[in-house]
Protein backbone atom coordinates (compact mmCIF):
# COMPACT_ATOMS: atom_id res chain seq x y z
CA UNK A 1 0.00 0.00 0.00
CA UNK A 2 0.95 3.17 -1.14
CA UNK A 3 0.71 6.12 1.40
CA UNK A 4 -0.42 9.50 -0.02
CA UNK A 5 -0.17 13.49 0.92
CA UNK A 6 -3.70 12.75 1.23
CA UNK A 7 -3.31 10.76 4.35
CA UNK A 8 -0.71 13.09 5.86
CA UNK A 9 -1.04 14.86 8.76
CA UNK A 10 0.77 17.27 7.25
CA UNK A 11 -1.75 18.24 4.47
CA UNK A 12 -3.57 21.39 5.99
CA UNK A 13 -6.26 23.26 3.44
CA UNK A 14 -7.11 20.29 1.55
CA UNK A 15 -9.70 21.57 -1.51
CA UNK A 16 -9.63 20.19 -5.02
CA UNK A 17 -6.73 17.86 -5.78
CA UNK A 18 -4.25 20.00 -3.82
CA UNK A 19 -2.79 20.74 -0.35
CA UNK A 20 -0.62 22.76 1.42
CA UNK A 21 1.99 21.10 3.15
CA UNK A 22 3.10 22.12 5.92
CA UNK A 23 6.53 20.00 5.77
CA UNK A 24 7.36 21.41 2.37
CA UNK A 25 5.94 24.58 2.72
CA UNK A 26 4.04 24.31 -0.48
CA UNK A 27 1.17 23.06 -2.44
CA UNK A 28 1.56 19.19 -3.31
CA UNK A 29 -0.89 16.89 -5.04
CA UNK A 30 -2.81 14.77 -2.59
CA UNK A 31 -2.80 11.57 -4.78
CA UNK A 32 1.26 12.05 -4.52
CA UNK A 33 3.26 9.47 -2.79
CA UNK A 34 4.31 10.99 0.77
CA UNK A 35 7.56 12.05 1.17
CA UNK A 36 10.24 10.76 3.43
CA UNK A 37 9.76 12.57 6.32
CA UNK A 38 6.58 10.72 6.54
CA UNK A 39 8.06 7.51 7.68
CA UNK A 40 10.74 8.93 9.62
CA UNK A 41 8.97 11.14 11.89
CA UNK A 42 8.66 9.89 15.24
CA UNK A 43 6.10 11.34 17.97
CA UNK A 44 5.64 10.51 22.04
CA UNK A 45 1.91 9.53 22.48
CA UNK A 46 0.08 11.96 24.75
CA UNK A 47 -1.72 8.60 26.54
CA UNK A 48 1.08 6.08 26.78
CA UNK A 49 4.21 7.77 26.30
CA UNK A 50 5.00 5.20 23.64
CA UNK A 51 7.07 6.27 20.63
CA UNK A 52 5.24 6.16 17.29
CA UNK A 53 5.90 6.71 13.68
CA UNK A 54 4.19 9.60 11.88
CA UNK A 55 2.46 7.02 9.56
CA UNK A 56 1.10 5.23 12.61
CA UNK A 57 -0.25 8.56 14.96
CA UNK A 58 -3.49 9.68 15.23
CA UNK A 59 -3.70 13.35 16.08
CA UNK A 60 -6.92 14.57 18.05
CA UNK A 61 -6.53 18.46 18.64
CA UNK A 62 -3.26 18.60 17.14
CA UNK A 63 -2.03 15.99 20.07
CA UNK A 64 -0.18 13.05 18.80
CA UNK A 65 -1.80 9.68 19.89
CA UNK A 66 -0.98 5.79 18.82
CA UNK A 67 -3.63 3.29 17.63
CA UNK A 68 -4.28 1.86 20.95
Amino acid sequence: MITTCHQCAYSKDKTGAYSLCVLLGKNVQLDSPSCGEFYRIKYNCISCCKQIYHKEVLFYNDKPFCKE
